[in-house]
């Protein structure tokens, strides 16, 4: 498990919004909060910069006294100075068992994080798994329900040891998704082809559904078979809506999924959804890439990560 849980912090609001989230997988983890302000080198005086500083560790023991007086789990701050995105990389480099929580503002997504566009950078560099919860969603006080979507592919499944992991540690339960997207029908009239928006291909559709519902269900056994409680359920319908959908229905606390996974046999696509769901979604979404999904995981990859046949 991650011993770390490093929260940026650029003096905003929006920015605490990660805090209850990132207590509560410190909590189940038995890892400590990084609280992190980054602070840019001076272009002038020195003396300048160093009230900077003193000004940024004054807010950060604010937020500490203010925001974090109750929460029992080691808690740790740091001003660091430089280039916001390159700084929260290096710290990540120290700790290979880190995770990153932050705040995204609204409906802006990765792109437009609480801190600038350093989301979008983390996401490309982070040798770490990053939580990212919009600022106006439901922060995560408490862990029992993780989702986590799959798309049939071992890249999708690689999402599997972290939630497994976690799940282990906070006795959640793990909810499998496997999205089908419907097949379009499509009409031929007068050589011009187009698509009604309507689906008829029942027959396909259902076929696809049943293959999907076999795999969620068949991982869902290798789940349980580690110790922590998951069952698999399969679906028709757009991807990323279906994902915040079911996670809004099942009272989800947490998405867990891969970035950049290859399309599924059943047509389903992850990957470049994920921020979609970053931006719809409601609850904290953890992004594992292929490069840091063992950094939280506790069973092999072949253990858990079953590519649809």
């Amino acid at each position: 498990m991650f011993t770390n849980v490093i929260v940026p912090l650029d003096g905003s609001r929006e920015a605490t919004a990660a805090l209850p989230t990132a207590r509560a997988l410190a909590a189940a983890a038995g890892a400590r909060m990084s609280l992190v302000r980054v602070v840019h080198r001076p272009a002038g005086p020195f003396a300048s910069h160093a009230t900077e500083v003193h000004e940024a560790a004054d807010y950060l023991d604010r937020v500490v006294r203010d925001k974090l007086g109750s929460a029992a789990v080691p808690i740790s701050t740091q001003v660091r100075s430089g280039d916001v995105a390159a700084e929260i990389v290096r710290q990540v480099e120290d700790d290979a068992r880190a995770i990153i929580v932050m705040a995204t503002r609204g409906h802006g997504g990765v792109v437009r994080a609480v801190v600038g566009s350093v989301a979008s950078e983390l996401l490309a560099q982070s040798p770490v798994p990053i939580v990212l919860l919009r600022a106006d969603g439901r922060p995560s006080p408490a862990l029992k329900t993780l989702l986590v979507p799959l798309d049939g592919s071992h890249e999708s499944a690689t999402a599997l040891s972290p939630a497994t992991a976690l799940a282990g540690a906070t006795g959640a339960h793990i909810l499998l998704l496997r999205v089908v997207t419907p097949t379009p029908a499509r009409i031929l009239q007068e050589a011009a082809l187009y698509d009604t928006g309507i689906y008829v291909d029942s027959a396909r559709d259902s076929a696809a559904l049943v293959e999907a519902r076999n795999y969620v269900t068949d991982v869902a056994a290798r789940v349980t078979s580690q110790g922590v409680p998951a069952e698999g359920l399969a679906l028709l319908g757009e991807v990323p809506r279906t994902i915040t959908q079911t996670a809004q229905g099942s009272t989800a606390d947490v998405i867990v999924m891969r970035t950049h996974a290859r399309t599924g046999a059943a047509r389903a696509v992850l990957g470049s959804v994920a921020d979609v769901v970053v931006r719809s979604s409601s609850i904290p979404v953890m992004l594992v890439r292929g490069a840091n999904a063992p950094v939280l995981g506790h069973e092999s990859h072949q253990q858990l990560s079953v590519a649809q046949p």
